[in-house]
C-alpha cells in the first residue's frame, strides 16, 4: 500500500480517505481489507496490480465501498504490465456516486448484494464479470455507463434506470446477459461514419433486452449521412418493448433518419428527404387602434407560421428589418 493521507487526528477514521488525498493500493498477489463498517473514497483510490500476470484480490469482509460524489476509483495495472492477463478480483459490495475507471480485466464478486451506481461508470476496452449469485447492478436515473469492452452477468441481473452510452466516443459495448431497461433510461448513440465500433456506437446484448424509455441519435465529427447509410446500432439475442421517445438528428442534407426495430436488431438508415419551405399557418388579421392608443399588441411568430419539417428538427428563425421611418407624423389643420 502506498497512501498519501492528512496526519491523524483523534476523530481521523482510517477506513475514509479524505478529499485531496491519493490512497495507492498496489500488489503483487493479495490485498485484504477486513473492515467491519467499509470503506468510503473522498479523494483518489487506486486499486493496481503489479503482478506480470495480472489479477490480485481486494476483499472487504463487512460493509461496502462507497464511492462519494467528487471521489475517483481507478481499477489498473501498472505501466508496462498491461497485457497482464488475470483479472483483479474486488471482493466488496459497490456503491459509487462518484467516478469508476476499469480499466483492466476485473471481476465483482460479492454475492447477494446490489451494486449500485448513481454517477459515471467507464469500463476501458476490457472484461467486468459479475459472477454471484443473487447479485444484481443498478444504473439509477442520475447514473451512466460509458465504455468500450465486455460487462458480463453471471447468474447475476442488471437493470437501467440512468444513461447507456455505448463506445469512448464512438465504441463497441457488450452486454453479455439481460438489461432491464426502466421508463425514464435513456440510451445515446453517436454517428460518425459507417463502421460500428471505431465510427459509430453500437450495444451488443448476449441476452433478452427490454426495451423502454429514450433513444437519442447524434452526428459527430462533421459526419454527412447520404441516403441508404445503415447503421446498426444494437444487436440482442431476443426484446420485448419499444423505446417511448425518440430523438433523431436532422441533418438539413437530404436526409432524415428513421429507426427500425427487428426482432435481434435496431437499425437506423438515412433516407431522401426534401427540405420543405415555411408558411403562414395563422395570418395576423388587421387590427384598428384609436389614435392615441397605449396597448402593446403581442404576435407569437411561432403560432403564425410553421414548417412541415419541423417534426424532423428543422427549427423556426426570425429576422427583423426595422425601418426609420415606420410611422410619418404630421399635422394638418391643428
Amino acid at each position: 500500500k502506498s497512501q498519501s493521507l492528512p496526519a491523524p487526528t483523534d476523530n481521523h477514521d482510517p477506513n475514509i480517505t479524505n478529499p485531496n488525498t491519493t490512497l495507492n493500493i498496489l500488489s503483487a498477489s493479495y490485498m485484504d481489507f477486513n473492515s467491519e463498517k467499509g470503506n468510503t473514497n473522498n479523494g483518489l483510490m487506486q486499486i493496481i496490480t503489479r503482478n506480470y500476470w495480472g489479477g490480485g484480490t481486494m476483499e472487504i469482509v463487512n460493509g461496502s465501498l462507497t464511492n462519494n460524489q467528487g471521489g475517483i476509483l481507478n481499477v489498473l495495472v501498472q505501466g508496462s504490465l498491461s497485457s497482464a492477463s488475470s483479472p483483479i478480483t474486488l471482493a466488496f459490495h459497490l456503491v459509487n456516486n462518484g467516478e469508476v475507471l476499469v480499466d483492466h480485466e476485473s471481476i465483482l464478486s460479492k454475492g447477494s448484494v446490489v451494486h449500485e451506481n448513481s454517477g459515471v461508470f467507464t469500463l476501458e476496452n476490457h472484461t467486468l464479470t459479475i459472477n454471484q449469485t443473487g447479485t444484481s447492478f443498478i444504473n439509477h436515473p442520475t447514473g451512466s455507463i460509458y465504455g468500450i469492452g465486455t460487462m458480463t452477468f453471471t447468474d447475476a441481473s442488471f437493470s437501467n434506470s440512468g444513461a447507456i452510452n455505448p463506445g469512448l466516443s464512438p465504441g463497441l459495448l457488450t452486454i453479455n446477459g439481460d438489461i432491464t431497461q426502466d421508463p425514464g433510461s435513456v440510451m445515446n448513440i453517436e454517428l460518425g461514419g459507417l463502421t460500428a465500433g471505431s465510427l459509430y456506437d453500437k450495444l451488443n446484448v448476449g441476452g433478452a433486452y427490454e426495451i423502454d424509455g429514450q433513444l437519442n441519435v447524434e452526428l459527430i465529427d462533421g459526419f454527412d449521412p447520404t441516403p441508404g447509410d445503415v447503421f446498426d446500432i444494437a444487436e440482442f439475442y431476443s426484446a420485448t418493448g419499444d423505446f417511448v421517445d425518440i430523438n433523431v438528428p436532422y441533418p438539413g442534407t437530404g436526409v432524415i433518419f428513421n429507426v427500425e426495430q427487428t426482432a435481434t436488431n435496431i437499425n437506423v438508415t438515412a433516407v431522401a428527404h426534401s427540405n420543405n419551405p415555411p408558411f403562414v399557418e395563422d395570418a395576423i388579421a388587421d387590427i384598428l387602434l384609436a389614435e392615441d392608443f397605449d396597448l402593446t399588441q403581442v404576435a407569437d411568430l411561432d403560432t403564425i407560421f410553421n414548417d412541415p419539417d419541423r417534426p424532423l428538427g428543422d427549427e423556426l428563425e426570425y429576422s427583423f428589418n426595422l425601418l426609420d421611418n415606420i410611422i410619418a407624423a404630421s399635422i394638418t389643420d391643428n
